[in-house]
């Protein structure tokens, strides 16, 4: 709904803003960042057995995310939680994102 849209991105800035709080995944980590492939961006900070994976699919149409690309973060976690809406995921085989999708994952 497009009268929702500027709340909606409101909230998300907030939820975003109090997870990063404190969180030294973002503040101490190493940031490991992936060339873009098929149009799909990927960044990830690991630090002492966490990880938050940023995945940006930055094509207008809908795109597969190749988990077995990332392995190197991923390792052998399956189950990951996006920060923003709390829905989790299954990395154990591809996920499909929506057109300009993005998501913050973290495990």
């Amino acid at each position: 709904d497009l009268h929702s849209f500027p709340t909606r991105r409101s909230s998300d800035l907030v939820v975003l803003l109090h997870w990063r709080q404190g969180n030294d995944v973002i503040t101490k980590g190493k940031q490991i960042q992936f060339t873009p492939y098929k149009g799909i961006y990927v960044i990830a900070r690991q630090y002492k057995g966490k990880t938050a994976m940023t995945i940006l699919n930055g094509t207008s149409k809908p795109a597969t995310l190749e988990v077995a690309r990332y392995a190197e973060i991923i390792g052998k976690t399956t189950k990951v939680k996006d920060i923003l809406t709390n829905r989790y995921y299954d990395l154990s085989k591809n996920m499909e994102l929506k057109s300009r999708q993005s998501l913050i994952l973290e495990f």
